[in-house]
Order: C-alpha cells, then structure tokens, then sequence
C-alpha cells in the first residue's frame, strides 16, 4: 500500500524473514495520500521500527529482504566494460553496435559516478543503505536478499554480511567480478537458502534453461555457521 515497513515474518523459531519497500527511499515525490495510513512516516520512524525488530530477534536469523540490492557488481553498481564506452547503445539493445568512443564514455563514466535513482552511487541510494547498514550493525546474523539486477550474485563485504542478488527470472544483464564476489553470473536462473537443524547456512545457485526448463545446481556455499 506504499508504505515503507519494515515487516517481521516469522519462518520458525530460528528464523525471522524482515522485508520493506526499498522505493519508497527512493522515490523522489511526494508520499502524502498514502503517509497518514502507515506506522512509519519519516526515515527516523523507519530506522527506530527495524531497530527494534532486529533487537527483538537477536537471536535468530535475520534475512533482511527488499527489491533494491546494498551491494551489486551489475549495472546498478556503476560497472561499465570498456563494450558500453565503446557501444553505449547495446545496453539498449544487444545489437546496437554503434560505435561512439569518447562520447560513447560519457554515460557510463557518469552514471557510474553519480547514478539515477535506482542506481546505488546515487545520494539517495546512499542514504539508505547508510541507514539501513547502521541499524543492522548490532545484530550477528543477517542476510540481505534482493533483486533489481537481472543477475545471480553472491557478495560479502568487511564486516562479514552476505548479500544474495536474485533477479534473473525473466531476463539478464551483464555482471562483473571483483575480490567480494564469490559468485556472479548472467543468465536465468534463481537461488535459495538451506537453513539446517545445526543452524549452518547454505545459498545455492541454480541455472534454468530457457528451452528445456531443466535446472542445474552450478555453486553451492555455506555462508553462516
């Protein structure tokens, strides 16, 4: 009903699925029809409502769910191959083979550095996950699960927290690797969470194909212990 959240769902007792609207960060006018009739109306309101659901399940699993990623090696992370400076125009259709060098750099040296909205260098982008990553820090065990790319990834960062990027069911776009990825790739394809009675914690990664709609389990890794 566009308001932000954040919602508890208990899974079982050892695990709490928290998920919030990500847009509504991100959403650049106005929320008045809709704030008078949701819980958390400012950002503070929001980070105090996570804080204490994140406080009253310390002692769970936390998978912290909303549709745009904290973390991302795609296009909305700023990642350009020297394709998109040379032919800008594939990214809006594979076979747009114009060649524009120099000019052609323009676009992704500056959504790469600044971004739209939906694009994490964007200030706004940034003030939520600064926000959101302050009120997780405190709690030991939380995965943050998202889509908006059109891609598989598995990222980890300094401070020990996974992020699973899961947003090829229908299409894909390019991905790149660096020294947080332990798993991107480009094509159809979905992952899960393998949560054990001994409270281990595995993703795993399956690939679809489009044709035959045969599934192949193509990595595999325990995440949480």
């Amino acid at each position: 009903n566009g308001c932000p959240g954040p919602e508890a769902i208990k899974l079982n007792d050892d695990v709490e699925l928290i998920v919030f609207d990500s847009q509504w960060w991100l959403h650049p006018f106005e929320k008045r029809d809709i704030e008078p009739d949701c819980e958390c109306k400012t950002e503070s309101e929001f980070i105090l409502a996570l804080t204490e659901l994140l406080r009253d399940n310390y002692n769970k699993l936390v998978i912290l769910a909303s549709h745009h990623p904290f973390r991302s090696n795609g296009i909305h992370g700023g990642y350009y191959g020297l394709k998109q400076h040379i032919f800008p125009f594939t990214d809006l259709n594979h076979k747009l083979y114009i060649p524009l060098p120099l000019i052609g750099s323009i676009y992704p040296i500056s959504r790469g550095i600044f971004g739209t909205v939906q694009d994490l260098p964007h200030p706004a982008y940034q003030n939520m996950i600064r926000q959101v990553k302050a009120a997780t820090a405190s709690h030991p065990n939380v995965i943050f699960a998202n889509g908006h790319e059109h891609n598989l990834q598995l990222l980890t960062d300094d401070s020990g927290y996974h992020y699973i990027v899961s947003g090829s069911g229908c299409k894909v776009t390019r991905v790149n690797t660096n020294k947080k990825s332990l798993f991107a790739n480009a094509s159809l394809r979905f992952a899960t969470l393998d949560i054990s009675k001994n409270k281990t914690v595995r993703t795993r990664f399956y690939t679809v194909d489009a044709d035959s709609a045969i599934m192949k389990e193509r990595y595999s890794e325990n995440i949480l212990d």
